[in-house]
């Protein structure tokens, strides 16, 4: 989302827009908005569309062109662009085209005498990309704690058994393929 104020301030208008966009029933607070450059006259968002499922993010961006629209009308004098390019899509879609991987994974877990415990994730940047360029990249042992924060941190005890999981997986494919 780019604007260009030609009668006020464009880091209200860049306000503005972000107020819009919080309204979307997903983002239940402020949206993942960066104002990426700002000037007196021209401002740059740039937000990241998150959902589980892709029609989720079809209707952010169709929500998203809806408050650009109204934008133009509250500020004829203003100029508004919105590009939309994507960035990763969710890895869940590939890995569910092999069976096995998830299926494998969960036993090599049990050998190492942990349950395994599976919960909804959108895909991290990495293992998504892996997986639409051929690889699919299930997650495995996220286990850190304050993820994505400066304190992030993962115990020791979680680490040796992320690596004793991984031995079994490798021993698994080979037991199967043969």
């Amino acid at each position: 989302m780019q604007t260009t104020a030609k009668d006020r301030h464009s880091s209200v208008l860049a306000r503005s827009f972000i107020m819009a966009a919080a309204l979307m029933d997903s983002w239940n607070a402020k949206p993942p908005a960066d104002i990426t450059e700002a000037e007196l006259e021209q401002v740059k968002i740039r937000l990241l569309l998150r959902d589980f499922e892709m029609t989720g993010i079809d209707k952010q961006k169709e929500l998203l062109q809806v408050i650009v629209e109204k934008l133009r009308k509250k500020h004829p004098k203003a100029e508004f662009e919105l590009e939309i390019s994507e960035s990763y899509k969710n890895m869940r879609y590939k890995v569910e085209e092999e069976p096995r991987l998830v299926a494998y994974a969960e036993e090599a877990i049990q050998r190492t005498d942990v349950k395994p415990y599976n919960e909804l994730i959108r895909g991290g940047t990495d293992g998504a990309r892996l997986s639409y360029m051929g690889l699919p990249c299930p997650n495995l042992y996220a286990g850190g704690e304050a993820i994505h924060s400066p304190r992030e941190w993962v115990p020791v005890q979680v680490m040796e058994k992320a690596t004793e999981t991984i031995v079994h997986l490798s021993a698994i494919w080979a037991e199967k393929s043969l």
